[in-house]
């Protein structure tokens, strides 16, 4: 009988061989290297292995595939089966060897070997086989019977060298997959990319001295925010600049970085400045860069190198590279003055660390798009479910958010910081160094909660304004969703917005809904992942309603047609010849001459039905909606349009007075008419008996021969309380042959100063100084701007995603001059501009020239009108700038063969 140590030391032999052959089957490249000298040991044993008398199913298990022509040659194999399967095996190979550990030799190869060979093998190994060969010992001695059950099964896959089928039992594949299992995650990750970093990117600093307060560096970023100007026809407008005034009191200037923390191998060191010599703005004459540990002792790293090249109008990096970088925490640049003034746009600071590999915005942006599980069915429900209506695009588009208060979920970030209202403040920035933005940290979804207060129904756009740098760490929010809410926690999500990708440096997230809805709360949730910083400026909610662009005032301006010839009531119509009271149902239009001294709160609004409902008051209950309430502001002229010239007999007005209340009567109303709303002519005053308190008063003004008018006003003297129940105008539509209009009646023309008018001829509510136009272009012209209809075509009508027109947008254009004159003149100070004769000539004809400008102008807006069929009063208003001259050798205007001295006000007279 082989003894039990022969026997262990047997399965040993054979499960080292299994390993060479499983490993050598699954590894070709095996085929190449050479046999280790540690296999010596493995082929001694199988050569004492080939002495004894075995199964034919355990030598074929031994036996590598026969597609082998040279025997396959593994990775060392050492007495640990275990830790070689971990180091060199893959999980498949693992799967293999625990399978074949777990086939089951039978008995009758252990009893046929003879006691020569067992006597030597058994003196051969230690009495005590390690852990490793006792746990591999008891799983092939466990699952013996298995592998004399199916040895045909294994065979038929080695042979072919397929894994074999049999799924290892529990016990046995536990053991050798414990170590492999554990070991791929202890594996170290790839290896960290170093490279060049710039470390200053986004860090603070602080500058001696400080900019100059008419070129900031706003919020105190823009000399690491990442942004990079245009390098040639550069400005010192730039708001990416900041520009620093060196005079002969201060000559240099010192800026200091904060890298945050003590950074090593930092090597490189660049400034960005400009030349701009005609306006004083030089590179320095010198920088030197020196470093920092603490912030008090300081190394010299050198002195930045000038580019080869740096002319005039143009941009540069200055730079500074050291052979060995250093260790710091503060970077100081110190600029020794080459002009008056010196304008940095960026400072940066290189070293060699991690690189760290992030998202890019498109890439962010994609993936949130094509996960998002928002679609148009959801849309179309969501809307629905809060419509109320269509949206009169015709209307005023007012925001009715505009001044609300709101609420955020996540607080501003300290360099951009909310200083109260600033996001419902209806003001947007376009550039940067415009105090405008709120900055909010990136990578969280941040909440912004407008509460409307009482429930709006018709809300028909959202929009979000925001900021990006188009480089360094500030950008858009990767997508901005529109919600709306009855409650304030049921929520509805009507829509949401993708940024652009691009180095745009604003936009306004826009959506247009295609129905009216209704909320009490609407929130805008900016998704900012893989972002540092987010800044906005403005959120707002949109109405298409008129009513709603005077809801601050107490009434709205008074509007009035324009009225180029008298209009006439149709014969036909039914109630043609019927005297009845003409402004029955009408709304009035009511203009106070004491601006600022009504509030709105205490004034019943001009949309008020109950002036003209025909409804008199039985009681004196000023307070319960029977009595037009005015407060304050003076006198009220309020005015009645009656559509078309129409026959006027009387007028009637009630009022109530009380004086323990303080609501007065006046003691007259006078009536004003007209026939075109610019001259008014007195028809006389309803006489009012005040001297009665505590009652309702009423008086009526009937004319001795009737007159032909369209409008009527009512003048009602305001002192404290004024409270009028009804006014009536009685006449018929019908005018017949023979009646005098209102302006040959031999009235008296009225010129009240109070109207602001001697003439007569009255403006009512604010001045309209783009006489009508709503939306005004900036459009710039100059010696190298010259707008043709080409170019503002796309900016009168707007351009939909097909190629085509299908609205208008600006509705009038501002030209103003960009750049110096032809003459070189231009500048100055105090909006005061040196420029002569010459000059004004040539602005007067480009101005007119047919290809350019104005001309062009009328040529777009043409183009527009027929592509969109738009009505033949459709126009286009324009405006041009008068520039105030200051030279003293303008040219000769008077023809008296002298130039005018126009730098003195006695020389411009």
């Amino acid at each position: 009988m082989i003894s039990n140590s022969a026997k262990r030391f047997i399965s040993l032999i054979l499960c080292a061989c299994l390993l060479c052959a499983l490993l050598a089957s699954c590894d070709p490249v095996a085929e190449e290297s050479s046999v280790p000298d540690e296999t010596s040991e493995i082929s001694n044993a199988e050569s004492a292995q080939s002495e004894v008398e075995e199964s034919s199913a355990i030598e074929e298990s031994s036996i590598p595939p026969e597609s082998s022509e040279t025997e396959p040659v593994s990775e060392p194999v050492s007495e640990e089966p275990s830790e070689e399967i971990s180091e060199g095996s893959s999980e498949e190979i693992s799967e293999e060897i625990s399978e074949e550990s777990s086939t089951e030799p039978s008995e009758e190869p252990s009893e046929e070997p003879s006691a020569e060979p067992s006597e030597e093998i058994s003196e051969e190994p230690s009495a005590e086989p390690s852990e490793e060969e006792s746990s591999v010992e008891e799983s092939k001695e466990e699952s013996k019977e298995e592998s004399k059950e199916e040895p045909s099964k294994e065979e038929s896959k080695e042979e072919s060298g397929e894994e074999p089928s049999v799924e290892p039992s529990e016990e046995p594949s536990e053991e050798p997959s414990e170590e492999p299992s554990e070991e791929p995650s202890e594996e170290p990750s790839e290896p960290t990319e170093m490279g060049p970093v710039c470390v200053s990117l986004g860090k603070s600093y602080a500058s001696d001295p400080a900019p100059d307060e008419k070129y900031p560096d706003s919020y105190g970023i823009q000399l690491t925010d990442g942004v990079i100007s245009a390098r040639s026809d550069v400005s010192y407008s730039d708001p990416n600049y900041a520009g620093y005034l060196l005079n002969s009191g201060n000559t240099t200037c010192d800026v200091v970085i904060d890298l945050g923390a003590v950074t090593p191998e930092v090597y490189r060191f660049e400034a960005d400045c400009m030349n701009n010599h005609s306006a004083g703005v030089y590179q320095p004459a010198k920088v030197t860069v020196q470093y920092s540990t603490d912030n008090k002792n300081w190394k010299t790293a050198g002195d930045l190198k000038n580019p080869a090249e740096f002319p005039d109008d143009s941009a540069r990096t200055l730079t500074l590279e050291l052979s060995k970088g250093v260790e710091c925490r503060y970077v100081r640049f110190h600029f020794q003055r080459g002009g008056a003034w010196l304008f940095l746009d960026e400072l940066s600071v290189y070293a060699i660390a991690e690189i760290e590999h992030k998202d890019s915005a498109e890439e962010v942006i994609r993936r949130l798009y094509n996960n998002e599980s928002f679609t148009e069915s959801s849309l179309k429900a969501a809307i629905n479910s809060v419509k109320t209506g269509t949206p009169d695009k015709t209307q005023a588009r007012v925001d009715i958010l505009a001044k609300k208060s709101y609420r955020t979920d996540i607080k501003p970030n300290g360099s951009f910081p909310d200083k109260g209202g600033m996001l419902t403040d209806t003001y947007t920035g376009a550039n940067i160094d415009e105090n405008t933005w709120v900055g909010f940290p990136g990578g969280k979804d941040i909440n912004i909660t407008v509460p409307i207060g009482s429930k709006a129904t018709d809300i028909a756009a959202f929009e979000l304004h925001a900021y990006s740098t188009g480089a360094g760490n500030i950008e858009f929010p990767r997508c901005v969703i529109f919600s709306v809410s009855s409650d304030g926690s049921s929520w509805k999500q009507l829509a949401r917005c993708y940024a652009p990708v691009g180095s745009q440096k604003e936009y306004t997230f826009i959506s247009e809904l295609p129905n009216t809805v209704s909320a009490k709360y609407v929130r805008f949730t900016l998704i900012t992942e893989g972002s540092d910083m987010v800044l906005i400026d403005e959120v707002a909610a949109f109405a298409y309603n008129d009513d709603r662009l005077y809801e601050d005032e107490v009434y709205p301006p008074v509007k009035f047609p324009t009225v180029t010839e008298n209009t006439y009531w149709p014969s036909s119509d039914q109630f043609y010849t019927l005297i009845t009271d003409l402004i029955k149902g009408k709304r009035p239009q009511i203009y106070y001459a004491a601006a600022g001294g009504a509030d709105k709160e205490n004034n019943t609004p001009a949309s008020s039905p109950i002036l003209t409902d025909g409804v008199y008051a039985s009681d004196l209950d000023f307070h319960g909606g029977k009595y037009f309430k005015m407060h304050g502001g003076g006198k009220r002229f309020i005015f009645f349009d009656l559509t078309n010239l129409s026959t006027v007999y009387s007028f009637k007005g009630e009022m109530m007075q009380q004086t323990s209340w303080a609501v007065y009567a006046p003691s007259s109303i006078p009536v004003l008419v007209s026939t075109d709303a610019v001259k008014w002519y007195s028809a006389g005053e309803i006489p009012i008996n005040n001297a009665r308190d505590g009652a309702r008063l009423s008086g009526t003004l009937t004319l001795e021969t009737p007159v032909a008018a369209r409008f009527v006003c009512f003048v009602v003297d305001v002192t404290g309380w004024a409270g009028v129940d009804e006014l009536e105008v009685t006449g018929k539509k019908e005018v017949e042959s023979g009646t005098v209009l209102a302006n040959n009646a031999g009235f008296e023309e009225f010129t009240d100063a109070e109207w602001g008018s001697a003439s007569g001829e009255l403006t009512w509510g604010e001045y309209d100084a783009t006489l009508g136009a709503k939306d005004v272009y900036l459009a710039y012209h100059g010696t190298n701007r010259h707008p043709s209809a080409e170019d503002l075509l796309p900016i009168l009508g707007h351009l939909g995603t097909d190629g085509k027109y299908d609205d208008t947008m600006f509705d009038g254009a501002l030209f103003l001059m960009s750049g110096g004159f032809p003459s070189g003149l231009g500048g100055g100070t105090g909006g005061v501009l040196r420029y002569n004769k010459s000059d004004a000539e040539w602005l007067i004809s480009q101005l007119f020239d047919p290809s350019q400008n104005i001309p062009a102008l009328e040529s777009a807006a043409g183009t527009l009108k027929q592509k969109l069929n738009l009505p033949s009063s459709y126009k286009v208003k324009y405006y041009v700038s008068l520039y105030y001259p200051s030279c003293d050798n303008f040219g000769d205007i008077d023809g008296d063969g002298k130039s005018e001295d126009l730098s003195t006000a006695a020389g411009k007279i």
